[in-house]
């Protein structure tokens, strides 16, 4: 039986996790000037840092990498786990860089093929690109009832129009 994992792994040191979140924040405040050095490290496997996201979980420095570039660029964030669209069906979220990596959450080849396309955009440029593709989808994806308009689509466009407007 799998053990159900209810606090930080016994590993944990309180410590270490305050430094790697201040390494964190500094990465962050640097913007898309650190992601090349982000994307060389996205397949360092070893530990980074634990915390609960609907379980508590322990990712690797590559890991960790990739949730800065993509927090950055994806300020929306994942919405939703999965929703019925107009078809009927369910549709699970997906992420923007699984386009650009085979399905998968990340690749580094797939964010190297993305850096190498994107490298010359500001930040501003890729948020309002990712929000671009992510209102594609919805209305891909469609919606069986006004509410699900309301709740999936408004929130994007709203974020769209402000960025448009800085």
């Amino acid at each position: 039986m799998e053990r159900l994992i209810t606090g930080p792994p016994v590993e944990y040191d309180v410590k270490a996790q305050e430094r790697v979140k201040k390494a964190y924040a500094e990465l962050v405040a640097l913007g898309k000037d650190a992601f090349p050095l982000l994307i060389e490290h996205l397949n360092d496997k070893e530990y980074s840092l634990s915390f609960s996201t609907a379980i508590w979980r322990s990712f690797t420095v590559g890991e960790a990498c990739f949730m800065i570039i993509n927090d950055q660029i994806d300020i929306i964030g994942m919405t939703y786990k999965g929703r019925i669209g107009k078809d009927g069906k369910d549709h699970t979220y997906v992420g923007y860089f699984e386009q650009f990596c085979s399905g998968a959450w990340f690749t580094k080849d797939g964010i190297e093929r993305w850096w190498k396309e994107n490298q010359d955009k500001s930040l501003r440029e890729m948020q309002i690109q990712v929000l671009q593709w992510k209102i594609e989808n919805e209305k891909k994806i469609g919606f069986p009832k006004a509410k699900d308009k309301e709740n999936y689509l408004h929130p994007l466009v709203a974020k769209l129009r402000e960025l448009e407007s800085q």
